[in-house]
């Protein structure tokens, strides 16, 4: 529905919703929020299966008319989704996330690949993943092309020339859909100052 009232311009973002217990962010960013929605946290194996069904079954809806699905997270009897979307054979699929086991189903479902950039996750880092996803890729016969890679970064105000350099480093190491994360309170007229300060002397740098 989304994409038919947007005239076919949705991309459909999706991702496992959070990050493995083991993770040292995880008691700050991720239980509260569960804990205040009583979302239970199970493993980590069990939420990746959860997200590749999830996938498999988005994509049966957009594309088919009627269909059963029985998984071990999600069972369907004769489901269907209507209207179809416009874009053709569905919207993109963006997924984030950066384990291993994300990224098979990355590789299998996603049109996008988002991850976090700098400085929470270094350039080498994000080749290195980007490696692990060519391989799941070949691995099942796909061309790792046809996934764009996606990094959100975190801007500073106070050093746009280090968030320059972030940028132009993600570009250098193929990461061609870039997502600029502005911190709140944000400065008057800071799409101007983000178009000027980052963005035109990214592109220029590159194409030059």
């Amino acid at each position: 529905m989304v994409d038919v009232i947007a005239d076919g311009r949705l991309d459909f973002g999706i991702g496992v919703g959070g990050m493995p217990k083991h993770d040292p962010q995880f008691e700050t960013l991720v239980a509260p929020e569960y804990n205040a929605y009583g979302i239970p946290t199970g493993s980590w194996g069990d939420a990746v299966a959860d997200l590749a069904e999830a996938c498999t079954i988005i994509r049966r809806m957009w594309t088919e008319t009627v269909f059963d699905f029985a998984g071990e997270h999600h069972q369907l009897t004769a489901a269907r989704c209507n209207p179809k979307p416009i874009q053709q054979p569905h919207p993109p699929i963006l997924i984030a996330g950066i384990g291993t086991a994300t990224l098979r189903v990355v590789a299998e479902h996603a049109n996008i690949w988002n991850v976090i950039g700098p400085p929470r996750n270094t350039i080498a880092y994000l080749r290195q993943r980007s490696s692990v996803l060519d391989e799941h890729c070949a691995a099942i016969g796909r061309d790792p092309r046809e996934i764009t890679r996606s990094a959100q970064i975190a801007v500073s105000y106070e050093d746009p020339a280090q968030s320059r350099q972030h940028l132009r480093q993600l570009i250098g190491a193929g990461f061609t859909h870039l997502v600029l994360v502005l911190p709140a309170p944000y400065p008057n007229e800071v799409a101007r100052w983000a178009t000027d300060e980052l963005i035109s002397p990214t592109l220029d740098q590159v194409a030059h």
